[in-house]
């Protein structure tokens, strides 16, 4: 009796479970149908890989971008294109067109700069932001350096005039891309 007894409240609980009408002000939970992150596109800013190389963000985009370059956030990351050769060579040459993640850096967050691939900005006297990437190192007198990866392309002294805007966080690979 006690085994029917048992089995008669399963069998009334599955029931009761199955045809419990499910209240008006829940919302389902739906799983999240991508691991991307939208993240601002600027495809008129070309981070230029040779020489200071005028570039706008009058343009953005949004695009996804999976989950393998780690925590992003839309506020602290961008992505642009590089222009240029000066950074072609190198373990890890940024070709020509190849894309690129970019964090924001300011002096409150930048950390140490040296040995990193940092995108400069500059403005020229007619107010026109320039940008430029190159490996930040530090000279033995404390001065800063703007070094290219590509030997043909002089290494250059930083002055007042640069500020550094972003660190390169990784070139984009075209399989994790969408739009």
């Amino acid at each position: 009796m006690v085994q029917e007894l048992i089995d008669y409240r399963l069998a009334a609980y599955e029931v009761r479970r199955t045809t419990a009408a499910v209240p008006d002000n829940v919302i389902p939970l739906k799983p999240a149908t991508s691991p991307r992150t939208e993240l601002p596109f600027f495809p008129n800013l070309k981070i230029a890989c040779g020489h200071f190389k005028t570039g706008s963000v009058d343009a953005e985009e949004h695009h996804g971008l999976g989950s393998s370059y780690g925590h992003l956030g839309p506020s602290r990351h961008f992505i642009a294109r590089a222009s240029g050769d000066s950074m072609d060579g190198g373990k890890k040459p940024i070709r020509d067109g190849d894309y690129l993640l970019l964090e924001l850096v300011s002096p409150h967050n930048a950390g140490s700069i040296t040995g990193s691939v940092m995108a400069i900005e500059r403005q020229d006297e007619s107010g026109d932001n320039h940008y430029l990437l190159r490996v930040v190192t530090k000279a033995d007198d404390g001065r800063y350096h703007l070094k290219a990866n590509n030997p043909a392309y002089d290494e250059m002294e930083a002055t007042d005039d640069m500020r550094t805007l972003a660190r390169l966080k990784a070139i984009i690979d075209p399989l994790d891309w969408s739009c």
